[in-house]
């Protein structure tokens, strides 16, 4: 799966999202993410707190064989996973699509579906209180004395403990549906917490197999199974199961639809992914609440890579209004408009922020720059680069030089190139820059300029550029009057291959008294 994330310039907020544990929700049971950005933290990602939900399952010493009352749901804990920037940091380029996978394929989205799978694995080992009826799933009594030690090793962390056990109530209670699908649920969690995420897939498939469980269960475990297969990188399988998920469940809160989108993300389905994180956010709207921007970022990202770029020109003005200072949100709007070949409006967008000091960072002002540029609006780019290298926001590279000279000649200011080329020069014996400023001042026909930098190009050390340099040199000395030099130069051109038959013309010309 091709990179393309989010980037924040602060720690992400959290998310809280609610876990089905039964027929009904347990408002109780969330779990936390974050993204790590450059201006976050050094850790590399930052977990919640445990919480468990029961210290233990109560005995049901009252009704054995009946279903357990009083059952609260199994306590979870968020496993560590490597988090990578949701936008890398590097330069864009001059190429309009590059530029664009610069400001949008920044996304890792395996890192987005491991934080999604974490986000949603909190497993419960049992059911909540369910109605009592003849056709409701039961329990022994003994089967539930050892599911409710497993849980009690699960809570503790004590991970082989509650393997040995969970494996020989498998073989003892065999002949209970109901007590089985709990355990191989619960062995499922036991695996995706040790990170065996095949074992994990084997044991929730296990629990769907033997069709005990109720159908709120059912569901939670089928969600689980599609987000172990983004892990494993089944993705188009895990997109299947997270359709079928959605397609049976009767109500779908914004946090569930976000995770769908992450699984169809990863799946390179941005169409679904897009408009499931769009009924998302409506629907915290209509109930009067904000979406978490980082709901924004992935639909952001997923619009990109669906090319609905009128779209994100349409959402991102909004976004801007609550992060102004977040040039991300800037660079991204200007991005969308070079896209659709507005480019007055794409210069427009990156001219306001330069004002307000959105860019502010060496990087942003390339960055800028470079977009400028693209946007066919050079004058602007090299006036800004220009000021950022007389202020001492930039140093004076040669990297840096050559961006100033390139939006210079972009922009038809030879003269203002040249003498950007000459600084560059100064610092280090160049040959190829030594011939570059020498054509710029042939064009401009400042020959005495052109000769003192080709000259410099002619010698035994720059024998790559020494006969386009020559060539140069003896033109430069005939317009200036002094044909006995161009004569010289002439023929010590007609010595090397790649310009003979040039030098051979002037010569001619020369010879004539032309």
């Amino acid at each position: 799966m091709k990179a393309g994330r989010l980037k924040m310039n602060a720690p992400g907020r959290t998310l809280g999202m609610e876990m089905s544990t039964a027929a009904h929700a347990d408002p109780t049971a969330r779990s936390r993410w974050s993204l790590k950005t450059p201006g976050s933290p050094s850790k590399p990602f930052w977990k919640a707190g445990k919480k468990l939900l029961s210290k233990r399952l109560p005995d049901p010493d009252r009704a054995r064989n009946t279903t357990p009352s009083g059952v609260k749901p199994f306590g979870f804990r968020i496993f560590p996973a490597e988090a990578k920037n949701f936008f890398l940091a590097s330069s864009a380029p001059l190429a309009k699509r590059a530029v664009q996978t610069f400001l949008f394929l920044r996304c890792s989205i395996r890192t987005i579906a491991a934080l999604a799978f974490i986000l949603w694995l909190a497993i419960t080992t049992f059911p909540a209180e369910a109605s009592a009826s003849n056709d409701a799933p039961t329990i022994s009594h003994g089967a539930h004395q050892k599911l409710s030690a497993a849980q009690d090793l699960l809570h503790a962390e004590k991970w082989s403990d509650a393997d040995a056990l969970l494996e020989g109530f498998l073989q003892e209670f065999r002949q209970e549906p109901f007590a089985l699908a709990l355990a191989w649920q619960m062995r499922g969690f036991l695996f995706s917490e040790t990170d065996r995420h095949e074992e994990a897939l084997e044991a929730f498939d296990k629990a769907l197999d033997l069709d005990s469980l109720d159908e709120a269960s059912r569901l939670r475990v089928l969600a689980n199974t599609a987000l172990i297969l983004v892990l494993l990188g089944r993705h188009d399988e895990a997109s299947r199961r997270m359709s079928a998920w959605l397609d049976q469940a009767d109500v779908v809160a914004p946090e569930q639809w976000v995770r769908a989108a992450w699984v169809f993300f990863e799946a390179e389905r941005y169409e679904a992914a897009a408009r499931h994180l769009k009924t998302a956010i409506q629907e915290l709207l209509q109930a009067g609440s904000k979406a978490p921007l980082e709901w924004y970022d992935m639909l952001l990202a997923a619009l990109h890579h669906d090319g609905q770029y009128a779209e994100m020109i349409r959402l991102l003005p909004g976004i801007m209004e609550q992060r102004p200072n977040d040039k991300r949100y800037w660079q991204q709007l200007a991005a969308a408009h070079l896209q659709l070949n507005q480019e007055r409006r794409a210069a427009a967008v990156l001219a306001a922020g330069h004002h307000k000091g959105v860019f502010n960072q060496p990087q942003d002002i390339i960055q800028v720059t470079q977009m400028l540029r693209q946007a066919e609006t050079p004058h602007l780019g090299a006036r800004i680069l220009e000021q950022a290298l007389n202020n001492g926001q930039l140093r004076s590279t040669k990297d840096n030089l050559n961006l100033l000279a390139d939006a210079w000649l972009q922009a038809r200011e030879i003269q203002k190139a040249a003498t950007i080329l000459v600084q560059k020069v100064e610092q280090s014996e160049d040959c190829a820059t030594r011939l570059r400023i020498g054509r710029l001042f042939v064009q401009i026909e400042d020959w005495s300029a052109a000769a003192g930098q080709l000259e410099h190009a002619t010698g035994a050390r720059c024998a790559e550029v020494r006969p386009d340099a020559l060539l140069l040199l003896g033109m430069a000395a005939f317009h200036q009057g002094r044909m006995e030099e161009a004569r010289k130069t002439f023929t010590q051109a007609r010595e090397e291959p790649r310009v003979r038959l040039q030098a051979e013309i002037w010569l001619e010309g020369i010879g004539s008294g032309g």
